[in-house]
């Protein structure tokens, strides 16, 4: 029988698919610039040095003169090219320096993948701009005809786009699928939970009398389930890389997000209540600046842009992250790839990248987070108050024992903070406790940032900073003297600068920093006579102290933010990091801590962004200015005036004129009700997507989806009520000759259930599965874990086993689409899981009669898993089977893995 168990089993399990979304995006964004940076120069189209070129994948396996194909698909790691940027075997590319170790190891990465290298599907003759104004999702969503009498008996806008291309290719729609069939269709599509037996035989009646009554008011009842929302937030956390830790982090970082769960229930309510999705994209991005009232709730969306990767500290990678989930998510454009150069087929240059680079790095998130709902002063537990207060003390204990020495330290060091400031940035932004004294990164950031902001207000404490830094080298000991005499600012600064020897800059910071540190002893020196002083006697030295006190100061951060990056003690950092996270870990695993929302808001002084020369922080070329890709043409890529721009970036995305964002977003729905989108790219709508199987059905839904506001449940409806939705399955080998993959729709794909419907509905046959909403995430490693699969926690450092095994996307990137793959392990999975055994014994005492015939546990276990009745054949095989010594939990496993229960026709 274990043997018959396993065949059932690897029967189940046919479909088959390889996605290479990953591998190919991988190649863009990190090998294809390594090439272009290093390799081009000497191997491109101009220069071919030994016959070599490596400006495409034909270049590489036709390879030199001499040493033939530098890359090797079938054997990655002999591949010449590897061993090259090794510099082993006598090799050594680049000539002149051997690639950092994480380039190596990008360009390892894809070669094991199998080097994949799209190629151009452009005319690489016409430039990108021209291409894109003919391009087809460059086009205006218009008003689109529906074609008429082309399908007998529907009326249905979406039956008479599909059969004009049916029709076409001497192809017709399939017959209706049967009643079970479409309201387990129905029910998986909508709600991702199977339909009771007594739900089936109802719908069964009704549709035999009105079929058309009777679906209307299925899809009707399904969307408006609390479940509804359920299995379509899950679609969009795919898209949003969700997660419930921040994957990688330096060891005294806390790596969890806990309040990660506020965005999940967000999203969820968002789509119970069919919020406009131009609403949805707005708060996303930019809720912050569209609060009305005392309720803040909405706090919560901008998890989308906080609950990232974050790559140990690099504030480039988050910011490109973040680029790139609303990008590719939001729009269908990949702007992460003009991070090095010009994207290479689409017209979005690297002015795009960096204007929208200085958008997020113009944003700050806070240390304390803020709590939610409509009370400007929650309660911040809920549980035993003495035990709180107790670990509160603890903590507050760390805090008032490092803040005052910590702060002082980066006061003392202002003159080393400007002379840093002068320099610039580094390559790597990571934030790791310095050596003491040694300067922080982050603080040298911040005075850049601060110096930045002054550059345009002419009353400054450093507008004559900036105008000597304007002095060329060779003319500053000339001149500086001469401004300096002439200023007519802040007299103090002007008065210890006359006092200085100033020959370059470096001076001028020295001077500026004993002058705060004067009067920060002034201060000092004040506090210590009158607590209860707000300010110095002089307006000058005041504008002064405000440099080093103000709201808008470099020093102007919460405790926590002080605590956890600038002590100067490492081993003080690591005890006040781990105060805090042993507190935060208390607080949110003890359930009774208040909602909390992972937030972003904009900063006081906004970044005014330079372009990186080939990404290189340390090489900035020319300023640009915030803007909405230029591809979007005017007045979306106007310069922002806002704050940071995310609310003007929100609104130019979610604008019904942009031609991008209502397609998407239609294609995706598409994707998620038949199984493929009308354009297979999901999140690639540039000159290199894949174009619409039905071009003018897109532009008809697109359109419609705005004339009804924005509305997902009214394109669902539409789109579910269809003929084309409700065809069979049904394999008709005459049509397949002519369609094998489907394109044209002449029928129904058959789709496998992704892994949360098959957990849920695995403890929902068991009738186990708790249905409660919301709330934080549980273990799904844990027995005992009842809940839907969308509330299990998402570790990114250590993703459940189960869910790689079952093609559980990677929260660490946006994530276009799901593999599909089928593996051995699959099946040993669900032949030998505990949890999945935990569950067919639990089916199988489920509703059971006492002294229960086999006929009678055949039909009760077929009722509960299929929601059927069982044949005469299937009733006897099961009797006789169970008369041999098959046990029913052993025949319920049996249903539970079967294709019928698997998969959904």
């Amino acid at each position: 029988m274990h043997r018959t168990l396993q065949i059932l089993i690897l029967l189940s399990l046919l479909s088959i698919a390889a996605a290479q979304d990953s591998a190919v995006d991988h190649f863009e964004r990190r090998v294809r610039p390594i090439l272009n940076e290093h390799c081009i120069r000497c191997h491109g189209p101009k220069k071919q040095e030994g016959g070599l070129r490596l400006d495409s994948r034909a270049g590489a396996l036709k390879g030199s003169d001499l040493a033939g194909a530098v890359v090797d698909p079938a054997s990655p790691l002999e591949s010449t090219l590897l061993k090259a940027v090794r510099h082993e075997d006598g090799l050594t590319m680049p000539p002149d320096r051997r690639l950092s170790d994480r380039q190596i190891r990008d360009i390892t990465q894809w070669l094991k993948a199998g080097a994949p290298w799209p190629d151009s599907k452009v005319d690489e003759q016409v430039a990108p701009s021209e291409l894109w104004k003919r391009h087809w999702a460059a086009q205006p969503i218009q008003p689109v005809e529906v074609p008429h009498n082309v399908i007998r008996g529907s009326t249905h806008p979406i039956d008479s786009f599909v059969q004009r291309r049916l029709t076409a290719s001497g192809l017709q729609l399939s017959p209706r699928a049967s009643a079970r069939d479409l309201i387990r269709r129905a029910q998986y599509v909508l709600t991702g939970l199977p339909p009771s037996y007594g739900r089936v035989t109802k719908f069964e009646k009704a549709f035999e009398n009105e079929p058309d009554t009777a679906m209307a008011e299925l899809v009707d009842s399904l969307l408006a389930s609390p479940h509804y929302g359920e299995r379509w937030a899950r679609h969009w956390l795919d898209v949003a890389r969700y997660a419930d830790t921040r994957g990688y982090v330096r060891l005294s970082e806390e790596p969890n997000f806990y309040y990660a769960w506020t965005y999940r229930d967000y999203v969820v309510r968002a789509f119970n209540s069919d919020m406009p999705f131009d609403q949805f994209i707005r708060e996303q991005l930019a809720a912050d600046l569209m609060l009305e009232g005392d309720d803040n709730t909405s706090l919560a969306a901008l998890g989308f842009l906080t609950l990232g990767r974050r790559f140990t500290g690099n504030q480039h990678d988050i910011i490109d992250d973040r680029i790139d989930v609303v990008s590719r998510g939001l729009m269908g454009i990949t702007v992460s790839c003009a991070r090095c150069h010009d994207h290479k087929f689409d017209p979005i240059p690297t002015d795009d990248y960096y204007a929208l680079y200085g958008v997020f790095a113009s944003t700050t998130e806070p240390a304390d987070l803020p709590y939610l709902g409509t009370s400007a002063a929650p309660t911040e537990f809920q549980g035993d108050m003495a035990e709180y207060r107790r670990r509160r003390a603890e903590l507050q204990q760390k805090i008032d024992q490092f803040i005052p020495a910590t702060m002082d330290a980066l006061r003392a060091d202002t003159s080393r903070y400007l002379e840093a400031a002068l320099r610039g940035r580094k390559v790597f932004l990571v934030p790791l406790p310095a050596a003491k004294g040694e300067l922080r990164q982050t603080f040298v950031e911040r005075w850049i940032e601060y110096l930045e902001g002054t550059r345009r207000d002419p009353t400054s404490v450093f507008a004559l900073w900036h105008r000597l830094r304007r002095l060329e080298p060779g003319q500053f000991s000339s001149q500086a003297r001469t401004i300096v005499l002439a200023d007519r600012g802040n007299s103090r600064v002007r008065a210890a600068l006359e006092q200085s020897d100033l020959s370059e800059m470096t001076d001028v910071a020295e001077a500026y920093g004993q002058l705060f540190e004067q009067t920060h002893a002034k201060w000092r020196t004040l506090l210590a006579t009158s607590s209860e002083a707000d300010s110095l006697p002089s307006a000058e030295e005041e504008q002064l102290r405000q440099v080093l006190y103000g709201p808008d100061s470099p020093f102007a951060m919460s405790n926590r933010e002080i605590l956890e990056a600038y002590l100067v003690d490492a081993a003080d950092n690591e005890a006040v990091a781990a105060a805090y996270k042993s507190f935060d870990g208390w607080l949110a695993g003890s359930g009774k801590a208040a909602a909390r929302a992972h937030v972003i808001y904009d900063s006081r002084r906004i970044h005014e962004p330079h372009i990186f020369i080939r990404g290189n922080p340390e090489r900035r070329g020319r300023p640009v200015r915030r803007a909405a890709p230029s591809l979007l043409g005017q007045p979306f890529a106007s310069p922002f005036r806002i704050g940071s721009g995310r609310l003007e970036l929100a609104r130019a995305i979610a604008n019904p004129s942009n031609p991008l964002t209502a397609r998407v977003i239609v294609n995706r729905i598409w994707k998620h009700s038949f199984g493929e989108g009308l354009v297979t790219t999901t999140s690639n709508f540039g000159l290199r997507a894949d174009p619409p199987s039905h071009p003018d059905l897109l532009n008809y839904l697109s359109r419609q989806f705005l004339e009804n506001g924005w509305s997902i449940k009214q394109l669902q409806r539409q789109i579910l009520l269809s003929q084309t939705w409700q065809q069979s399955s049904t394999d008709r080998p005459s049509a397949r000759a002519k369609d094998p993959e489907n394109r044209l729709l002449w029928r129904a794909n058959r789709r496998r259930l992704d892994f949360e419907s098959l957990r849920d509905c695995l403890l929902s046959a068991a009738g186990r599965l708790d249905l409660t909403l919301g709330g934080p995430p549980s273990d799904l490693t844990s027995p005992d874990n009842v809940r839907r699969t969308l509330y299990g926690r998402i570790n990114r450092s250590a993703l459940p086993a189960v869910l790689q095994l079952f093609d559980f996307p990677s929260p660490d990137i946006h994530a276009a689409r799901r593999p599909q793959t089928t593996s051995p392990q699959q099946a040993l999975y669900l032949m030998n899981s505990p949890f999945v055994q935990q569950q067919a014994a639990a089916l199988a005492g489920r509703n059971q009669a006492p002294d229960e015939s086999n006929t009678r546990v055949a039909a009760r276990l077929y009722r509960l898993v299929l929601q059927r009745e069982p044949t005469v054949s299937e009733v006897n095989q099961c009797s006789d089977a169970l008369k041999q010594g098959l046990k029913p939990r052993e025949l319920a496993q049996i249903l539970m893995v079967s294709n019928e229960f698997l998969f959904v026709d």
